[in-house]
C-alpha cells in the first residue's frame, strides 16, 4: 500500500493535468488516463487490447511488431491529450541495486 500512496503523491505534485499509465501483460496491454482536478484523481479512460498469443511472455516480449501494433491501438482508442507515461514493470524484469 506504501507504493500506491507515494504514486499518488508523485502524480498530484506534477504540474501537468493527468497522465498516462501502461501495463504491459501477457494477456492485454492495458492504458488508463487520470485527470488532476484540484486536488483530486480522476480515472478520466480506460482501454485495454487483446495481446496476439505468445507475443508478450511474462512481460518479454517475443514479437515486438505484434506488442506495438497492440500497443498502438490501445493508445488511439484512448485517445488522451496527456503525453506522460508511467509504465508497469514485472517485479522480475526490475533491477534493484
Amino acid at each position: 500500500m506504501l507504493n500506491l500512496q507515494k504514486f499518488v503523491r508523485k502524480i498530484k505534485a506534477l504540474k501537468s493535468e493527468g497522465v498516462i499509465g501502461v501495463d504491459l501483460g501477457t494477456y492485454a496491454i492495458k492504458a488508463v488516463e487520470i485527470k488532476k482536478i484540484g486536488a483530486d484523481l480522476i480515472i478520466s479512460g480506460f482501454v485495454q487490447g487483446k495481446v496476439y498469443e505468445n507475443s508478450l511472455i511474462n512481460g518479454i516480449i517475443q514479437d515486438k511488431n505484434l506488442v506495438a501494433k497492440v500497443f498502438m491501438n490501445v493508445m488511439e482508442n484512448l485517445s488522451s491529450p496527456f503525453k506522460k507515461i508511467h509504465l508497469a514493470l514485472p517485479y522480475e524484469l526490475v533491477i534493484v541495486d
